[in-house]
C-alpha cells in the first residue's frame, strides 16, 4: 500500500505524531524506536532542563515592569536609517515604498506605558531546576516522503486537519473532523479494526483514509 514494511501500529503512531511537525521529545516510545529502525525517523538521547513548578516564561516591560506586552512587526528604513512600526510611513521622511524597508522585527510594545521593548525581562516561576533526559524523533528523507503523501490525502477533508484525543477515556490513534467523525488510516492488519470498533462505540462515524 505505501511501500514501508510497517504494521497497523506503527504506521498509525508514525502518521499522528509526526503529520504536524518535523521532530518531536518524548520520553522513550518503543513504537517509534521500530519504526526509526525501519529507516523512517532518526533516534537520539538529548538532555533537556526542567523544573518541578511551572514552566512558562512570564515577559514584562523593562521601563515599567508590566506583562501587558503585544508583539508589532519593525522595519529599518535604509534610506534614512530610521526604525519603524508601519510599512508606509517614515517619520523623517513621510510616505514610503515597501522596498525601502528590512525587517528587524518582531519587538513588542507596552500597553501600560507605551514604551518599545526589543527585549522584555524574562521571568520563569520555576521551583527546582533540574534536568532530565529524553529521546528526540525526527524524520528521515523517507519519513518525510511518507508523511507528504498522508498530508496530500488529508487537504481534502474539512478542517480542523488533525486532533488527537482521548476520547473517554479511550486514546485513538484518529483525526477529529468537523462533526462527530473519526479519521483512521486502513492498514494490513488487525490494529485498524480495534480502533474502528473502538470510534464505533463512542457515536462516532467513521472515515477510512486510503493512503
Amino acid at each position: 500500500m505505501l511501500g514501508v514494511d510497517l504494521t497497523g501500529e506503527e504506521l498509525i503512531t508514525f502518521i499522528w505524531s509526526f503529520l504536524n511537525r518535523e521532530e518531536i521529545i518524548t520520553g522513550e516510545n518503543d513504537v517509534l524506536e521500530r519504526v526509526a529502525g525501519k529507516g523512517l525517523l532518526t533516534s537520539e538521547r538529548v538532555t533537556t532542563f526542567s523544573c518541578d513548578g511551572p514552566t512558562y516564561a512570564i515577559l514584562k516591560c523593562p521601563s515599567c515592569g508590566a506583562s501587558d506586552l503585544e508583539a508589532m512587526e519593525a522595519w529599518i528604513h535604509t534610506p534614512c536609517g530610521s526604525v519603524i512600526y508601519e510599512r508606509d510611513a517614515c517619520p523623517k521622511c513621510g510616505p514610503i515604498a515597501g522596498e525601502e524597508l528590512v525587517s528587524i522585527g518582531p519587538v513588542y510594545r507596552c500597553r501600560s506605558c507605551g514604551a518599545i521593548v526589543t527585549y522584555p525581562t524574562v521571568e520563569t516561576p520555576c521551583g527546582r531546576p533540574f534536568i532530565d533526559s529524553f529521546v528526540r524523533y525526527r524524520l528521515t528523507g523517507r519519513g518525510r516522503e511518507l508523511i507528504g503523501k498522508v498530508r496530500g490525502k488529508l487537504e481534502r477533508l474539512p478542517d480542523p486537519k488533525i486532533v488527537l484525543a482521548d476520547l473517554k477515556v479511550t486514546r485513538v490513534e484518529a483525526l477529529l473532523l468537523d462533526g462527530p467523525t473519526g479519521v483512521i488510516l486502513r492498514t494490513e492488519d488487525g490494529y485498524q479494526r480495534e480502533r474502528e470498533e473502538k470510534i464505533a462505540e463512542l457515536g462516532l462515524k467513521i472515515k477510512i483514509l486510503e493512503v
